[in-house]
């Protein structure tokens, strides 16, 4: 699965070597795909008005149909950049 949806990012996203996919597990039933990707790519993968993401999230729930387990994937926060604080003195 981790390797469909790698597929998947890379092929939507313009900085494809910032992509990170991280498994855990959440009990039995379900495994969570954490997705940190560039915060440029952001707003093309999750589309208008999420059609996008949401797209991803159904395909990943086709192909664990088989396996009789859930994939929960999840948008990593862009991380803000600059956010250093300058000293004032």
């Amino acid at each position: 699965m981790k390797d469909f949806l790698t597929f998947i990012f890379k092929g939507l996203a313009d900085n494809p070597k910032t992509l990170k996919i991280t498994k855990e597990k959440l009990d039995e039933e379900a495994d969570l795909f954490r997705v940190k990707i560039d915060p440029s790519d952001m707003g093309r993968v999750i589309g208008k008005g999420g059609r996008v993401i949401k797209s991803i999230r159904q395909l990943a729930r086709v192909k664990m149909a088989t396996s009789e387990k859930k994939a929960v994937i999840q948008l990593a926060e862009p991380e803000e950049a600059g956010k250093e604080e300058k000293a004032t003195g």
